[in-house]
């Protein structure tokens, strides 16, 4: 089995100790419940936006994998407060700049300790961006469009997608603008057979002191485990492991019953063409 991640700097595990990134976490999950071998790739895109994420999809399709993870939202959702940032993002009505530039809050803030001031910076931040309506780094008809492209890219060439919501932000207002975007995501489940998992309302249970780093955009060791978990239990929900297709060929009713979505299963299963569904059997009727 071959899966890749396709995403930005957290896909990759920014900031966190090698082999404690969400993607790192699931590979190896898989290996130790699997009976094939598993290799893996990561394809990060640093701070793009899944506009620009659109371009660099053949990249994914090129290796061939039978999952990807799709990880991109962040910097969608990101609002740049500071003028020169948004002059640079091309969020300024005044500028010409480029909306598509990889995202750049990162370089402003280097990982340490969270200190008193940091509650106080983010929630100022995030005043600022309700009450002078600042823009975030993507509309929403842009951001999900740019997702639905990738969902079919992907679905065509007979890739499963992993889709992975927006992750929480310490700015309310961008927090706000990603819990929208979590919402019409999971919208498209009802057109195409993707996986999609709500790495939002995971992370919400939790405070964002615990799960994200002082940058309040990337996420810490916790942040990680937390969203490993969620793509774990969607994975395991919803198809078991890609290893037991033959198991599943052979028991094709048992399947359906074990899964929790049975007719995205049944689309997933036809697309990688390992499963024939029976005569009379409808994957749009309940079985």
């Amino acid at each position: 089995m071959r899966i890749t991640g396709f995403g930005a700097c957290m896909i990759k595990g920014a900031w966190v100790d090698a082999g404690q990134s969400f993607f790192d976490l699931f590979v190896n999950q898989i290996s130790m419940n699997g009976l094939d071998e598993v290799k893996s790739e990561v394809i990060s895109l640093k701070g793009f936006t899944a506009e620009r994420a659109v371009r660099h999809i053949g990249k994914v399709v090129k290796s061939d994998p039978d999952i990807v993870i799709v990880q991109f939202g962040t910097s969608d959702c990101y609002i740049p407060v500071r003028k020169r940032l948004r002059v640079k993002c091309g969020l300024d009505g005044s500028s010409k700049g480029n909306s598509n530039s990889t995202f750049l809050s990162s370089a402003l803030t280097r990982p340490r300790s969270f200190n008193i001031l940091d509650d106080a910076r983010w929630l100022i931040s995030g005043l600022m961006s309700y009450t002078l309506s600042l823009s975030p780094m993507s509309t929403p008809d842009v951001y999900v469009a740019s997702i639905e492209s990738l969902i079919k890219t992907l679905t065509n060439n007979k890739i499963v997608p992993i889709v992975l919501s927006p992750f929480v932000l310490k700015n309310f207002a961008s927090n706000r603008f990603a819990r929208q975007l979590t919402d019409r995501i999971r919208s498209l489940t009802e057109k195409y057979d993707f996986m999609f998992v709500d790495c939002h309302q995971a992370l919400s249970k939790y405070s964002k002191r615990d799960v994200l780093l002082p940058t309040g955009i990337h996420l810490n060791a916790l942040g990680h485990r937390v969203v490993f978990e969620e793509i774990w239990n969607v994975y395991r929900n919803n198809f078991r492991t890609l290893p037991e297709l033959s198991v599943m060929r052979d028991s094709v009713q048992d399947c359906v019953h074990q899964a929790s979505n049975s007719q995205k299963l049944l689309g997933i299963l036809q697309n990688k063409q390992v499963l024939r569904v029976p005569e009379g059997f409808s994957r749009h009727s309940s079985p």
